[in-house]
């Protein structure tokens, strides 16, 4: 399964998201998280520690384009047949 998840400049719950996704257990997962334009430092330093952490996370950076944008550029990189979108904020559980 692939969970796609947009976000754009200051992500407030981000780090929150992509724990609730890749820390799943029992579930094959890839992590697709899409840069809807530039990030503030904050967003940029989750990001960073979760990609030295977890190598199913993959993140994509674009133009500012808007977040059907965003998540259709995230869902076409996606390897899995199922797909799963998450707003930056909401967990999985």
């Amino acid at each position: 399964m692939a969970v796609v998840i947009a976000t754009h400049a200051g992500a407030n719950g981000l780090d929150h998201s992509l724990a609730s996704v890749l820390t799943q257990q029992g579930v094959d997962v890839e992590c697709i998280l899409v840069a809807d334009g530039p990030l503030d430092a904050s967003s940029e330093s989750t990001i960073a520690t979760w990609i030295s952490r977890d190598p199913r996370l993959t993140v994509l950076r674009c133009p500012k384009g808007g977040l059907t944008r965003a998540l259709i550029h995230g869902c076409l990189q996606a390897k899995a047949d199922l797909i799963a979108r998450l707003d930056v904020g909401d967990a999985m559980e």
